[in-house]
């Protein structure tokens, strides 16, 4: 007799409550490696269209292969960041990218940086959105914190800058070369009023172009020299001048923004204590310009409130409030009491 018939069999004999109680087990066990399974990786894509019907499937393979490349692409064009990410999934979406019929995705993309400097003549769209956005030093290819040095086109963290960078007079003391024309050394800055900087490279090379003009008393190509040097100075100094205007801008106006939050965040949170009682507290805190709340990590963060936020944080500022109660209903014993001792040595004296 198979095994398959003998269990057919077994399931005769057995009562239908217990096969239904099998049934269960069975059910919860699957339920159960199911959950497991999302807990350990997450859901994955089968068990997404596993009980899926088939003509949904077919209708979504079918939308998705149909739907132009501009629809999907619109989505990653409406953010600089996601266009620029999106060039680096693979060398597919690269290629596809980089190409010359590409490049209106990269204008539109670089419009959606508010304010943004033009794109300069010599650097591509990605090249000059990856130079705003991404924070990754461009020497060690490490993702972090790395200013921008305008007239280099270059990121550069602080681990990488010694090795690259000179200060501007540093460099003269050092080659003792004063006669030299500052007009044909690139000095990058990091604000518009900071110290300079010469890359060492690009400045070695820059002497010594100009020692051999001068030894060899070409007046005629040392003149041509300092000119085509100079007018490429200038312009990446406009460039590094426009751009250093623009960041300047966009602090002040992101300090505003936060400036702005945190006021509305703070008036949110006295509205909160207000009304759990904590009036007399907050008028003590207003009258003695007292900054400890004001001041609290919790009530300084530059981030809206709402109702469910403020229940994750309402404790520990309540903990707060109630503190200053303490001090404040101490205080106002200890005023009442020298008040009452000060009453009670005046009635003496008139009883005298």
């Amino acid at each position: 007799m198979s095994l398959r018939r003998s269990q057919r069999l077994k399931d005769l004999k057995t009562p239908k409550a217990a096969i239904d109680a099998k049934a269960r087990s069975e059910t919860a066990r699957v339920s159960e490696q199911r959950v497991q399974g999302r807990r350990r990786g997450g859901l994955k894509l089968k068990d997404m269209f596993s009980d899926m019907p088939t003509d949904i499937i077919h209708e979504s393979r079918l939308a998705i292969l149909t739907t132009p490349a501009d629809v999907y692409l619109g989505y990653f064009v409406s953010s600089a960041t996601n266009l620029l990410s999106l060039s680096r999934i693979s060398k597919t979406f690269h290629a596809f990218l980089f190409k010359k019929s590409s490049a209106d995705y990269w204008k539109r993309a670089l419009k959606t940086i508010e304010r943004a400097p033009p794109c300069p003549q010599w650097l591509i769209e990605p090249a000059f959105i990856a130079l705003i956005l991404f924070p990754v030093c461009m020497a060690c290819g490490k993702k972090r914190p790395a200013p921008v040095y305008w007239a280099f086109l270059m990121r550069i963290c602080d681990s990488c800058k010694p090795r690259l960078v000179i200060d501007q007079y540093e460099l003269l003391d050092s080659d003792r070369i004063c006669a030299i024309p500052r007009t044909i050394l690139n000095l990058g800055r990091v604000t518009r009023y900071g110290r300079a900087y010469c890359l060492r490279d690009e400045a070695r090379e820059a002497i010594h172009a100009w020692k051999t003009f001068s030894k060899d008393e070409d007046t005629e190509a040392l003149d041509r020299y300092i000119e085509e040097k100079s007018e490429r100075i200038k312009e990446l100094s406009d460039f590094q001048s426009l751009c250093l205007v623009w960041l300047e801008n966009e602090e002040a106006l992101r300090a505003r923004e936060r400036d702005r939050l945190q006021k509305e965040r703070y008036q949110f949170i006295i509205s909160k204590l207000q009304a759990l009682g904590f009036e007399p507290e907050l008028q003590r805190l207003q009258q003695n310009r007292m900054t400890v709340l004001s001041n609290h990590t919790l009530v300084r963060v530059p981030e809206l409130l709402t109702d469910r936020s403020w229940r994750t944080i309402q404790g520990e500022l309540v903990k707060l409030m109630q503190s200053l109660r303490t001090s404040r209903l101490a205080y106002e014993a200890e005023l009442e009491k020298k008040s009452k001792a000060t009453a009670r040595k005046r009635t003496l004296r008139k009883r005298t």
